[in-house]
């Protein structure tokens, strides 16, 4: 190991197991000791943060129509955000996609006739998941010094994905107890169990935060999100960002 720090405001390249790194210092000499959990700034001043948002502002993405329940087959409709880590190497030089958070409003068209809504979040190491559909998304570094692209490749809205291999069903949340109210605003927090909000029976438009859990795309994996409803007859149409970190 070396004895002094190579000065470094960005994230520096990784090493493999077994093979010396210098220490990674700031500029006034200071070592930087990664922790497990970063500070947001942190990440964003490493030009390891980025966000996918719906291209226009005030006008949302539609999802497919009539999505009832949750199905993975082959030539399935449901999906609405597909993201997927491009990175080629397996090993621990490629990168990995760290969830932060995901936020969706309804901006128009609310479900039709569904008595419950649900946010389902699962992961798969299909080699293509994407067949058509939807609108490709191009995540943005939230740091303006880095022109560092994103490792994730994204697609939102009416998705036909093809079958996944080895699912691994993350969550399933319950964020309605009814149908949907235009301009409701629904928010997942990755890696955290705290949530609040309004009741999901009232009527009234709510803003409700829900933990889930911690969720990590390997390389060459896959992050699948579909929401739907039970006797759902209408195609939603929502605005959204996402954020996570690659490291």
């Amino acid at each position: 190991m070396a004895s002094t720090n190579t000065v470094r405001k960005g994230l520096p390249s990784a090493v493999q197991d077994g093979n010396d790194a210098p220490n990674w210092g700031g500029r006034y000499g200071e070592q930087i000791v990664q922790v497990n959990t970063y500070p947001k700034t942190a990440l964003a001043e490493e030009g390891c943060y980025f966000v996918a948002t719906n291209p226009t502002p005030g006008t949302g993405l539609a999802a497919t129509t009539s999505i009832t329940n949750y199905v993975t087959t082959a030539g399935a409709v449901g999906v609405f955000f597909l993201l997927s880590n491009t990175e080629t190497s397996t090993t621990n030089t490629g990168k990995r996609v760290y969830m932060d958070y995901m936020r969706v409003r309804l901006i128009s068209q609310a479900p039709t006739s569904a008595t419950v809504w649900y946010i389902t979040i699962a992961l798969d190491n299909s080699t293509i998941r994407y067949t058509s559909g939807g609108t490709a998304i191009t995540p943005v570094n939230v740091n303006g010094d880095y022109s560092k692209a994103s490792v994730v490749t994204m697609y939102a809205g009416a998705l036909t994905t093809a079958i996944p291999g080895n699912v691994r069903l993350i969550t399933n949340v319950l964020v309605r107890a009814q149908i949907p109210v235009v301009m409701d605003q629904y928010m997942l927090t990755f890696g955290s169990v705290e949530g609040g909000g309004a009741d999901t029976t009232s009527a009234s438009v709510q803003n409700r935060i829900f933990g889930a859990p911690p969720v990590v795309i390997a390389p060459q994996w896959n992050m699948a999100v579909s929401m739907w409803g039970t006797s759902n007859a209408a195609a939603p149409q929502w605005e959204f960002d996402i954020g996570w970190w690659e490291k």
